[in-house]
């Protein structure tokens, strides 16, 4: 019978700038990079950012992407790999605002929490090769509700 040990290392040295203290954000694992999207955290409240560590370096690095294009900060959204450097968001919870890539405020349902914020039901592709966001618009008349603390599974398409 195999075992197999596992232990948790520090593997940031302290050099260079690294991300706020966070919650709640969505990451993935892409080209030797670990990659962290959104979420809240100490000084900064729901966050757009997205980051990436490098792990041969050991260094992170802020992607500095323009903030009409890209989602509305959030935590609590869901988020999963599909593939060819791209990752996809769904949903979180954040305040609506304006945003000029949507050509819409990001519709959102108001719900009563332990404060008052708003669930978003909108869905978002990442692509690591390019830096940019795009918001995708399923086809179909109906969409899930908005919604935070879930996840999400890519499964390729003739899988099931």
């Amino acid at each position: 019978m195999e075992s197999y040990h596992y232990e948790w290392r520090i593997v940031h040295d302290g050099i260079g700038k690294v991300p706020n203290v966070r919650y709640d954000a969505a990451s993935f694992y892409y080209n030797n990079c670990i990659w962290v999207t959104c979420g809240g955290g100490s000084g900064q409240g729901k966050s757009s950012e997205v980051w990436k560590f490098d792990t041969s370096t050991k260094l992170w690095s802020r992607i500095d992407l323009p903030p009409n294009e890209c989602p509305t900060g959030r935590d609590g959204h869901s988020g999963t790999y599909i593939g060819n450097g791209k990752f996809v968001i769904f949903g979180g919870q954040g305040f609506s605002e304006p945003n000029k890539k949507l050509g819409r405020e990001s519709e959102a349902l108001r719900a009563q929490t332990h404060c008052k914020r708003d669930v978003f039901n909108d869905l978002w592709v990442f692509d690591c090769n390019t830096l940019k966001w795009t918001p995708i618009y399923p086809d179909g008349l109906s969409f899930p509700m908005g919604r935070r603390g879930h996840s999400a599974i890519y499964i390729p398409k003739n899988t099931l």
